[in-house]
């Protein structure tokens, strides 16, 4: 399918929706958004990535955007945000503040939201946020509790077995995705201790730390695991005002223990595919 016919899809699909939620058939008009949004994931799939197209794509987005006219402080975020990114930096909420859409009009609000949209005066509590990842969408201690842990034995499965050669293989090889769950356990887990130590810390952008991540993959895979049991063992002797203690990201925002490690987990999750597929030789 074509780009274009792809757009005008899910765009009926999303007008088929809202349609049916203007007139109360709330759940079939969810199916039609979950269509339109399993649509658009889909036709994502290809995508540029940096020194493989995104630069040029970006640039080509803006110059659309600057030439349609449209809205100037949104734009000015993305121009400011992506100077960021060129610069080598991480985009915080000075460039890119909280973001909002207006759901009656789709005008983008930006920063603390007006108790009325300017475009069409539809109230704040219409407004739908966008977060800048899913990640943080919390959930319920015990099922994170289990995510956490069965992300380390789907790693020990997956991983079982596997020689050097093929842990070495793939445009993401098996070695280095491991790596990665280590080193973002590692941060992660640090900034929660510091939000669990000090009062409301500033939780900077930062690099993960490297340490032994150029080890072998069994080796890692111990270390993963090892840093695991830990961090388990800490999070189930956390009360219930512990979970909710908060700290204060430049990029994410004001984040509690709860979220963060809501994180850690479908940070995880997400890599588990990737693994399974270098597993079976893709």
């Amino acid at each position: 399918m074509e780009t274009g016919d792809a757009d005008a899809r899910i765009a009926q699909l999303f007008r088929l929706a809202r349609g049916l939620e203007d007139d109360g058939h709330y759940n079939l008009g969810k199916l039609f958004r979950a269509a339109a949004l399993g649509r658009a994931y889909r036709a994502s799939l290809d995508r540029p990535r940096f020194g493989a197209g995104l630069e040029e794509a970006v640039e080509a987005a803006l110059a659309a955007l600057r030439a349609e006219g449209g809205d100037a402080a949104l734009l000015g975020a993305l121009e400011r945000s992506w100077a960021a990114v060129r610069a080598g930096g991480f985009v915080t909420l000075a460039e890119a503040p909280a973001t909002r859409v207006c759901r009656d009009c789709g005008a983008v609000l930006l920063g603390e939201p007006p108790a009325a949209c300017p475009g069409c005066g539809a109230r704040a509590l219409g407004f739908q946020e966008i977060p800048p990842a899913y990640y943080f969408d919390p959930l319920e201690i015990e099922p994170l509790l289990a995510a956490l842990a069965e992300t380390v034995a789907e790693v020990e499965r997956l991983t079982a077995g596997v020689s050097p050669a093929e842990a070495e293989r793939g445009p993401w090889p098996m070695r280095a995705i491991v790596a990665h769950l280590l080193a973002a356990e590692r941060l992660l887990v640090g900034r929660v201790e510091r939000t669990l130590a000090e009062d409301n810390p500033l939780l900077a952008s930062v690099s993960p730390p490297q340490g032994d991540l150029d080890a072998d993959l069994p080796t890692l895979v111990a270390h993963f695991r090892a840093a695991r049991a830990r961090t388990l063992a800490r999070l189930r002797a956390l009360s219930a005002e512990q979970w909710q203690r908060r700290g204060d990201h430049p990029e994410w925002g004001r984040r509690g223990v709860l979220e963060q490690m809501t994180r850690v987990a479908r940070h995880e999750h997400g890599h588990l595919a990737e693994l399974a597929a270098r597993r079976a030789g893709r």
